[in-house]
């Protein structure tokens, strides 16, 4: 049912939001090939991990597709108040559903309104994630943007952080996904972690969804922490909180 909902997704018309796109994406990748898909949809300047951050269009180049492409949905879908930016994540299966887990896409729109991804990663879960027909929308609001949407110029911080200051500002929906666990509302622990460099990140064209990527310190290879904030109408919430390789107490 669902490989069939993907083919339908292929033969679309081009997608109109970055959840369309991740519908054709996913479609693409049954239809022509895993690797195909992922150069096709992916920003020139596209990372992704592999453990380390690596530019997606050079990682791929050349790369043979798998026999059996990665199938996945969007199940929960952020986009900004000027749709210029947007977030989408779900659950991804492989092997006939023996491996499993979850995926964050961060899409850009481009200026001919076609959709490309800048930052694309998985993880596994416990347990294969509930599949769903539609994602459920969690959109920056477009209340009182116009007055605030300067004051604010990055969120991204190094040094120690306490989970527990990270997410004080936290919407009432945020996505909490971590190594060996299934997404959920708050960290597994409150742990601080010393936050390195910035990997990548940006803002939509009016700031009402911010996203940053920054290395943990004393982590595994490629640990990474990705926080996404999302304006709704009187400050900039924390909606989605992604850590991977972190050191463990």
């Amino acid at each position: 049912m669902i490989l069939a909902a993907l083919l339908l997704a292929a033969a679309a018309p081009s997608p109109a939001t970055a959840e369309d796109a991740e519908r054709a994406f996913a479609a693409m990748a049954q239809r022509d090939g895993q690797w195909t898909a992922f150069r096709s949809f992916a920003a020139a300047d596209a990372i992704m991990f592999a453990p380390d951050p690596v530019n997606a269009q050079a990682h791929l180049k050349g790369r043979k597709n798998p026999l059996m492409p990665v199938m996945w949905w969007p199940s929960t879908a952020m986009a900004s108040c000027d749709r210029s930016l947007a977030i989408s994540t779900g659950p991804w299966r492989r092997d006939g559903g023996k491996a499993h887990g979850s995926f964050t896409t961060v899409w850009q729109r481009q200026p001919g309104g076609d959709h490309k991804w800048l930052l694309d990663h998985g993880r596994d879960t416990p347990r294969p994630l509930a599949a769903g027909e539609k994602a459920k929308r969690r959109d920056a609001s477009c209340r009182n943007l116009a007055a605030r949407k300067n004051e604010i110029h990055g969120f991204a911080v190094a040094g120690p952080v306490r989970l527990s200051t990270l997410t004080a500002n936290a919407a009432p929906d945020l996505i909490v996904q971590e190594d060996g666990r299934m997404p959920a509302s708050k960290p597994a622990a409150d742990l601080t972690l010393e936050l390195g460099d910035s990997i990548a990140g940006g803002s939509s064209a009016d700031r009402s969804l911010i996203w940053d990527v920054q290395t943990i310190v004393g982590g595994a290879k490629g640990a990474h922490i990705l926080t996404v904030r999302r304006w709704d109408g009187e400050d900039w919430r924390l909606a989605l909180l992604e850590i991977t390789g972190a050191p463990q107490p």
